[in-house]
């Protein structure tokens, strides 16, 4: 019989991977059978170490959901949430989330979209998660560049 590795080498394994915030490493423990006390004592581990930070987590995901996923401030929250991001840290960085006209813009005007097809238009950046207020600017602003 195999023996199973200990918490912090399985731990250090999923984050060779990617970063991985406090939460999914405790689900990810808890889903192999570690006790409760020896995933205490490998997040102390990693902390001590400096390989868990959800602050610093939560700021590359935020720029990942921006500008690669090019995500409203909607789908980045959820995007953030799903990863396992605090809610409180998610607050402090709603400054940083909020900003999302120009990408919206970016995203429509990557796609090339034409003039008749504001309901895709509609359809994609409510599918990433902006606000309707951005979708009926972006679109203000996409056709009436478009159509003069």
């Amino acid at each position: 019989m195999r023996k199973r590795p200990s918490a912090l080498n399985y731990s250090l394994k999923l984050l060779s991977y990617r970063g991985r915030s406090e939460r999914e490493l405790i689900n990810r423990l808890l889903m192999k059978g570690y006790p409760d006390d020896e995933i205490k004592g490998t997040l102390g581990q990693l902390k001590d170490m400096g390989l868990i930070d959800d602050r610093k987590l939560a700021l590359d995901f935020i720029n990942y959901a921006k500008e690669t996923k090019k995500l409203g401030s909607i789908g980045t929250r959820n995007f953030l949430l799903s990863r396992g991001i605090p809610e409180d840290i998610i607050r402090d960085f709603s400054d940083d989330i909020t900003d999302e006209e120009e990408n919206a813009l970016r995203l429509i005007e990557k796609r090339n979209f034409r003039v008749g097809e504001k309901r895709k238009v509609y359809s994609l950046l409510q599918r990433k998660g902006y606000s309707f207020e951005t979708i009926r600017k972006v679109l203000r602003k996409f056709y009436n560049e478009e159509v003069s």
